[in-house]
């Protein structure tokens, strides 16, 4: 049929459709395009035979030559997941986007949060945040740890500081719009858009996982052998050149263990060295006078603490002395005091002012203290045992004299440490007035605040002692008089 038409068609097309044909076959165009030209030109000179004569010829071909068709031919043999050449781009399950969009995302929450206080941080309100604001807020202090890094994310980030700094109401739709909000400065509504922008590309796209970093093998530190310079490793025993408990090592005439050299500021403990010599002043000097009269009164016990007496005691004799079992509660505690605060033992080592700092304590030293400090008359607890054995050993006086003189002396002991705590508290309240603003001043205030705060706690542990002694005084006094009168009417009654 389409043969027939198309006879018919170049036979009615006058000459020009068959010199058409004859010029294409001799030009070796193929038949489609020749059939093309052929309708173009019918159009062009309004030849409505030549035109139609064309199409025929233009559908001919393309039914003897239909176009190619792409099928789909699924793979086989298990080969669907596997690319032959190159690697996947993107893995199966992977997001799209930079793992990088998961700080964005936390920044701008931060921000959102945090907005206000960061458009206030200069005095006034503006509306919004420029990169000089940005930069200056990451390094505030003042600020908390995750609000500087979100400011400091978008410093570091141009890519996303221009993200929300271009977005805004209509932007994502108005380009032009969108170009009036690039001005360097993020606000509120801009971070706000910018948050449901990343929320719609994380629906869109997946969520991406930030990557993991591995954890840090941990070193091994190969065994020491021997060469100078390295340490062996500690296996739990004494080190070194230290001395077992007992035993005690000659004098060198150089600084003992854990002092160091004269004028370096002294040896180790609670109390850092190279601090300022204790005064009178201290909250803790009068425990300290009481500590050097024990040692003063029980010389030998400490002398020979670590198994020699040389007529010296060393910070060894201190910690031997504290290991003994039949030390009392009382050598204890003045060895505890020079042991927890070494400044004090500097001091006392210098009194003299004999050798120098060495680490070394002599009687001299113990004297020269009391005698400069006025404490020579302090009294330890061996002569207030024998105080209290003089009044217990007393014929003339009856059971309840010497009950009410021990309480009484007990009491006056009490009123006499108030005093001094009262004393301390005052001097040390003075101290902290004087103070200026400075750096130093205020670490001084601190500590005298902390010292002020232990006086106060032990003036309240002095009072309620006071008040228990006197309760107990009042009470042995109504019983003693209950029994007095007890006797008195069974004498009645007899």
């Amino acid at each position: 049929m389409v043969d027939f038409l198309k006879g018919a068609t170049n036979l009615l097309a006058s000459p020009e459709g068959t010199a058409m044909n004859g010029a294409g076959d001799a030009g070796g165009l193929p038949p489609l395009v020749s059939n093309s030209i052929k309708t173009a030109a019918g159009v062009a000179t309004g030849n409505v035979l030549l035109a139609a004569s064309g199409v025929v010829g233009v559908a001919e071909d393309l039914k003897k030559n239909p176009p190619a068709k792409t099928e789909y031919a699924s793979a086989s043999g298990g080969a669907a997941a596997k690319t032959e050449g190159y690697a996947a781009i993107l893995p199966t399950g992977t997001s799209a986007l930079d793992p990088k969009m998961l700080d964005y995302e936390d920044a701008l929450k931060v921000l959102e949060a945090n907005f206000d206080q960061l458009d206030l941080a200069d005095g006034k309100k503006s509306g919004s945040l420029s990169k000089d604001e940005l930069r200056r807020a990451a390094n505030d202090a003042s600020l908390s740890p995750q609000l500087r890094s979100a400011a400091r994310f978008l410093t570091e980030n141009a890519a996303l500081f221009e993200r929300v700094d271009s977005s805004g109401l209509l932007a994502r739709f108005m380009p032009v719009v969108g170009r009036l909000y690039n001005d360097d400065r993020i606000k509120l509504s801009g971070v706000r858009s910018e948050l449901k922008r990343v929320g719609e590309e994380f629906a869109r796209y997946g969520r991406p996982e930030r990557p993991r970093t591995p954890k840090p093998e941990p070193e091994t530190c190969p065994p020491s052998t021997g060469t100078p310079g390295t340490r062996p490793p500690t296996t739990g025993g004494p080190s070194p050149g230290t001395p077992s408990p007992g035993t005690r090592p000659p004098s060198t005439g150089g600084p003992s263990p854990g002092t160091s050299s004269p004028g370096t500021g002294g040896g180790t403990g609670p109390v850092g060295g190279g601090g300022k010599p204790p005064t009178s002043k201290d909250p803790d000097f009068r425990e300290y006078l009481e500590a050097v009269a024990v040692l003063r009164d029980n010389w030998g016990t400490f002398d020979t603490a670590a198994g020699t007496k040389d007529d010296r005691v060393t910070r060894e004799d201190m910690a031997a002395l504290l290991l003994s079992p039949a030390a009392s509660s009382t050598l204890k505690k003045a060895a505890q005091f020079f042991k927890d605060n070494p400044l004090y033992f500097d001091r006392l080592e210098m009194a003299a002012g004999i050798d120098g700092r060495d680490g070394i304590i002599g009687l001299l030293d113990v004297k020269a203290e009391l005698a400069q400090s006025g404490g020579s008359k302090m009294t330890t607890s061996p002569s207030k045992g024998s105080s209290a054995r003089s009044i217990v050993d007393n014929p003339n006086m009856s059971i309840e004299d010497k009950v009410q003189a021990i309480l009484g002396s007990i009491s006056t002991e009490t009123d006499a440490e108030i005093l001094q705590v009262m004393e301390s508290m005052a001097s040390a309240g003075e101290d902290r007035a004087s103070l200026g603003t400075s750096d130093a001043d205020k670490k001084k205030a601190a500590t005298l605040d902390g010292n002020m705060r232990e006086l106060e706690l032990r003036l309240q542990r002095l009072l309620e002692k006071r008040k228990s002694m006197f309760d107990l005084m009042s009470n042995m006094s109504a019983k003693f008089n209950e029994m007095a009168k007890t006797a008195i009417s069974n004498l009645r009654g007899a």
